[in-house]
C-alpha cells in the first residue's frame, strides 16, 4: 500500500529534522575536547596565542543561545524556515572549520568561533528543529522534541571516541598538575589536537547538510510555515487564533444559555422541539450535531447537553492560548521557568566541562573518561525519552519534572566532590545518575513554552527563556576558574546545588498547570 505523499513528506521531515541538530553534539564533545585544548594551549601555543581563557568556550556557547533565537521570526519573514536553516549551516561549518585553526593562533579568536558563533548558530538550528516537528506532528511535539534533543548525544558519542583515537590513542596519562588540574605535555598528543577538531567538525556539517535535505516545508495552517509570518496576511496567526478561541467561547456560552431556556421550558411542561445546531471547536473542525428533532423535549436536552460537554472537552485538547512576550514577562510562572532554568543549565554546564578535567584529577585513566563521556549522551538520551513520553502522557506535569530535576541535582552536586575518591567504578554510577537527572533540561523548557504560553510566539518566549542560560552561562566563565583556584572543586559543586535548592523551593509554591 503507497502511502499518500503528505505522510511521505511528514516522516522525511520528522527525521530530518533530527538530522538538524547534530551541530548541538559540541555540548557533549566539549566536555572530551577542552581537556586536550586547554593543554594544546597551555603547551603548543605561543605566548601571543594565550589571550584569553579557553575555559570561557562552553559558558559562552550556551550564552549565545538567547540571542540567535530573537532573530528566528525575522529571518523566517525574509528568507522562510527552510533558506534560514540553510544560511545558518553555513555559518556553523564555517565556525567549526575556522576552530581548528584558530586554536594555533588565537584562544580569543577560538572563543569568537566555537563559542559565539557556534552557540548562536545552534540556538536557531534548535528551534528550526522544533518548528518542522510542530509544524509536521503537533499532537507528538513533546515526545519528538524530546527525540530531537538526543539526536546530537548520539551523534557525540561517536564524536568523542573519534577524537580519543586520533589525540590520544595510547592512553597516555597527563603528566602535569597546576592549579588542581591536570595536563598533557606530550608532543604527540598536542600536535593531534587541531586535526581532531576539524574532524568532528565535517562530521558535524555533513550530518546536518542531510537533514536539510530530507525536510519539507510544513502546511500552511501551522505556525511553523513562513506564511504564518507574512506581514502581508489580512490576520496574524496570533489573531486568527484568538478570534477562533472567542469564536468557540461565544459559541458554547450561547448555546449554554439556550440549555437554560430549554429546561425552563422542560419545566413549564412546553413540548416545543428543539432544533440542530452545530458546534464548532477552535480547530476548525464540526465536533457534533443536534440532528434528531422529531425526539422529545428531554431527549433533545439530553443530547445537546452531551455536545456541549464534548465540544467544551475537544476545546481544552487544541491547547492554550498563545500569549504576547509583554504578557508572558508578567507572570511569575515565566519567573520561576527563568529560575530552573539558570540553575540547571549552571549544573548543565558543570556537568559537560568538568567531569574529564575533574575525574583526571584522581583517575588519571584517559580512555575510561573518554568512555564514561560516550555514555553520558546515550544515558541522557534514554532519560529524555522517558521524560518525553511521561510529559507528553500527562502522567508528569511540567512541574512535576521541575521539581525532580531540581531536588535530583540538589542532591547529587552535594555528593560529587566525594564520588571520584571513592573508586572510578562509583564515578562512574554517578556522571550517568547525574546526567539522567539533567535529562528532562531540553525536554520540559520547550514543552513548557509551547504548553503554557502557546506556540505563535514560541521563538520569541523560548528565547526569553533562553536568557537564564545565557546568564548562566556568563556568571560560570567568570566564576568557575576563581572558585577551584581559591576554594576548590567542593566549594563549586555545592555552589550548583544551593542555586538549584533556592529554585527548587519557588519551583514548589509555585502554581503552574500544564
Amino acid at each position: 500500500m503507497r502511502l499518500p505523499q503528505e505522510k511521505i513528506q511528514k516522516y522525511r521531515s520528522i527525521i530530518g529534522a533530527h538530522f538538524i541538530t547534530a551541530p548541538w553534539s559540541f555540548m557533549w564533545v566539549y566536555g572530551n575536547l577542552a581537556e586536550y585544548m586547554a593543554s594544546y594551549v597551555r603547551f603548543s601555543c605561543s605566548p601571543a596565542c594565550y589571550d584569553a581563557d579557553n575555559e570561557w568556550i562552553l559558558p559562552i556557547y550556551v550564552a549565545s543561545f538567547c540571542p540567535g533565537l530573537f532573530l528566528v521570526r525575522l529571518l523566517m519573514s525574509k528568507i522562510g524556515l527552510r533558506g534560514t536553516g540553510i544560511a545558518i549551516m553555513t555559518i556553523t561549518g564555517v565556525s567549526l572549520l575556522a576552530s581548528a585553526w584558530a586554536i594555533g593562533v588565537s584562544v580569543m579568536w577560538t572563543v569568537m568561533m566555537m563559542g559565539i558563533l557556534n552557540g548562536f548558530c545552534v540556538s536557531i538550528t534548535v528551534c528550526i528543529a522544533y518548528l518542522y516537528i510542530h509544524g509536521w506532528a503537533p499532537e507528538n511535539a513533546a515526545i519528538l522534541m524530546a527525540s530531537i534533543s538526543c539526536t546530537p548525544n548520539l551523534v557525540s558519542i561517536l564524536q568523542n571516541q573519534i577524537i580519543t583515537a586520533i589525540v590520544n590513542p595510547t592512553n597516555l596519562k597527563p603528566d602535569v598538575q597546576e592549579d588542581h588540574k591536570m595536563y598533557f605535555s606530550q608532543p604527540e598528543v598536542l600536535e593531534r589536537v587541531p586535526k581532531a577538531i576539524l574532524v568532528q567538525g565535517i562530521m558535524t556539517v555533513c550530518l546536518q547538510a542531510v537533514g536539510y535535505l530530507l525536510v519539507s516545508t510544513p502546511p500552511t495552517n501551522s505556525a511553523a510555515n513562513p506564511s504564518s509570518v507574512d506581514g502581508n496576511k489580512k490576520l496574524s496567526v496570533k489573531e486568527s487564533s484568538k478570534n477562533r478561541v472567542s469564536d468557540t467561547h461565544l459559541r458554547i456560552k450561547s448555546e449554554t444559555t439556550e440549555l437554560l431556556e430549554i429546561k425552563a421550558l422542560q419545566s413549564n411542561g412546553d413540548s416545543r422541539k428543539i432544533y440542530p445546531s452545530i458546534v464548532e471547536s477552535n480547530c476548525g473542525k464540526n465536533l457534533a450535531t443536534l440532528q434528531d428533532q422529531s425526539k422529545s423535549t428531554k431527549s433533545s436536552v439530553g443530547t445537546f447537553k452531551a455536545n456541549v460537554e464534548t465540544n467544551e472537552a475537544k476545546c481544552t485538547q487544541c491547547g492554550p492560548e498563545s500569549q504576547n512576550p509583554s504578557q508572558v514577562v508578567k507572570t511569575a510562572v515565566f519567573w520561576t521557568l527563568w529560575l530552573s532554568w539558570c540553575a540547571l543549565s549552571y549544573g548543565l554546564l558543570l556537568h559537560s566541562d568538568t567531569y574529564k578535567q575533574f575525574g583526571l584529577v584522581f583517575i588519571p585513566d584517559d580512555k575510561f573518561l573518554t568512555f564514561l563521556g560516550s555514555l553520558i549522551p546515550f544515558t541522557t538520551s534514554t532519560a529524555r525519552i522517558v521524560f518525553g513520553l511521561l510529559i507528553d502522557k500527562h502522567i508528569l506535569s511540567i512541574k512535576d519534572s521541575l521539581v525532580l530535576a531540581l531536588a535530583s541535582n540538589v542532591l547529587l552536586c552535594s555528593i560529587w566532590y566525594f564520588t571520584p575518591q571513592i573508586h572510578k567504578l562509583m564515578y562512574l554510577i554517578f556522571i550517568l545518575s547525574h546526567a539522567s537527572a539533567l535529562g528532562m533540561y531540553y525536554v520540559v523548557f520547550p514543552a513548557a513554552a509551547m504548553r503554557i504560553f502557546g506556540p505563535v510566539h514560541f521563538s520569541t518566549i523560548l528565547g526569553l527563556l533562553y536568557s537564564a542560560q545565557t546568564v548562566s552561562g556568563l556568571a560560570t566563565a567568570l566564576l568557575v576558574t576563581p572558585l577551584v583556584q581559591v576554594f576548590g572543586w567542593f566549594w563549586l559543586f555545592i555552589s550548583c546545588s544551593s542555586l538549584s535548592f533556592l529554585a527548587l523551593i519557588i519551583t514548589l509554591t509555585t502554581e503552574i498547570v500544564a
